[in-house]
């Protein structure tokens, strides 16, 4: 998060950025990202003995409820040719203390990934909605909701001069023209880009290994990728 300080603070001067954080050994150039919008949701209800369930009001299957209308939702958006569908993650879900006891509480964590057509506050409002049906028809049913992390979707022209510039000089090098796509995670380039610096996703890498044990990179398309940066950094001669 050092460059989305840095941003904040008001302290980046740059020409254009070029973000190493894209694999697919260096096939692609990133010119978009998808926005990322993190929620959590609790749902609360009224703990009780096992025994005796009637008695409480189960967080638990309050909030199954809503996951199941939002594993549901069918959200609108403008089909894009360098993104792949909007998606949503339930990554975390805890709930309760015992098998017999009622839980009085439960909470999940979402990761939704959205298109520039779409955006954080309507996909909230369309769960929130839902929430409150299941609220109406649950006495004593309550959630509430909390935005853990917020990123809207950026873009930058294909006919920039960095992109052109940038494809160019990785063809001269390695023989092929990267083709551009938009990115389904974020990297730095979207403070860069919020600040009104140009910036890319371009660099060495295997897809199956982001992320993975042992991730690592080919020796030979390491200096491949170093030389692509030289002669797209070299100033030619006017």
């Amino acid at each position: 998060l050092g460059l989305e300080w840095m941003a904040d603070e008001g302290m980046l001067d740059a020409d254009f950025g070029l973000i190493p954080d894209i694999d697919n050994g260096m096939h692609e150039v990133s010119i978009a990202e998808k926005g990322a919008f993190f929620l959590k949701i609790t749902s609360s209800g009224k703990q009780a003995h096992g025994s005796t369930p009637e008695k409480g009001i189960n967080a638990v299957w309050l909030m199954i409820d809503l996951l199941n209308e939002v594993r549901r939702m069918d959200l609108d958006f403008a089909p894009d040719p360098l993104f792949t569908p909007p998606t949503s993650n339930l990554g975390l879900i805890s709930g309760g203390s015992a098998p017999n006891i009622v839980p009085g509480q439960c909470e999940a964590q979402i990761d939704f990934r959205f298109l520039p057509s779409q955006n954080a506050e309507e996909i909230e409002q369309v769960i929130m909605i839902e929430a409150s049906r299941i609220e109406e028809a649950n006495e004593g049913a309550r959630f509430s909701f909390e935005r853990m992390m917020k990123v809207d979707p950026m873009r930058i022209d294909p006919a920039n001069t960095l992109v052109r510039r940038l494809q160019d000089k990785a063809e001269a090098v390695l023989g092929w023209r990267p083709r551009l796509k938009g990115l389904s995670g974020s990297t730095v380039a979207k403070p860069l880009v919020r600040t009104g610096v140009p910036a890319v996703g371009f660099g060495p890498g295997e897809e199956c290994q982001a992320h993975a044990a042992n991730e690592s990179i080919a020796v030979e398309e390491l200096l491949n990728f170093a030389k692509v940066l030289g002669t797209f950094l070299i100033k030619e001669e006017s």
